[in-house]
């Protein structure tokens, strides 16, 4: 139930799903906002409650229903929650959206709210935000949290340490010289041969 955006380049390619062309599949930075996260109190408890039952409309349908079906507690009625339902995903989204702006700010703690859903989040301090910092990277300088060791030390542990290990993008295809539309209709033209 992982929630997130990507900004892609359609002039290049970054082919993860190769038997699926009906989506972009140039270059990609993956983005994770944060948001508000229940922070201990009962009243952000209750708003990251009616905020995971508003995204389940949108990305736990089948669930949530036969949740509904077998009269679940839910913080939202049953009813308005199937008016939900009834909405083109597209306007779930916004309802959602819309439910996050009106509650942004009123915890103390954030984090990748879709982790937090699925219990794997790294809650931190909202002040670990509040400064921030210009860092070089690649001869440009990049914004970063004033507190950035902290951040990146909670969230990784030893983060100046080396890692070797798998990647979320295991077998991608990459070009940044070749659109993925190129790419595209190349392997399915070599496939359509076999």
């Amino acid at each position: 139930m992982i929630g997130f955006s990507k900004i892609r380049d359609s002039r290049t390619s970054a082919v993860e799903f190769p038997d699926y062309d009906g989506m972009h599949q140039g270059i990609f930075v993956d983005i994770f906002p944060l948001d508000d996260v229940p922070d201990g109190s009962v009243r952000q408890n209750n708003i990251f409650q009616i905020e995971l039952e508003i995204w389940r409309t949108i990305m736990d349908e089948r669930n949530l229903q036969h949740d509904l079906a077998n009269g679940a507690a839910t913080r939202l009625s049953g009813d308005l929650l199937h008016r939900l339902l009834a909405l083109p995903r597209q306007e779930r989204f916004a309802e959602y959206e819309k439910f996050c702006s009106n509650h942004f700010g009123t915890s103390e703690m954030i984090d990748v709210v879709t982790y937090t859903f699925g219990g794997s989040g790294v809650q931190l301090p909202r002040e670990y935000y509040a400064d921030v910092v210009y860092l070089p990277f690649e001869g440009i300088q990049i914004p970063a949290p004033k507190l950035y060791h902290e951040v990146l030390s909670r969230r990784y542990g030893d983060y100046e340490k080396p890692v070797r290990g798998g990647s979320m993008h295991e077998g991608i295809i990459l070009s940044a010289d070749i659109s993925y539309r190129e790419l595209m209709a190349a392997y399915q033209k070599d496939s359509s041969l076999e």
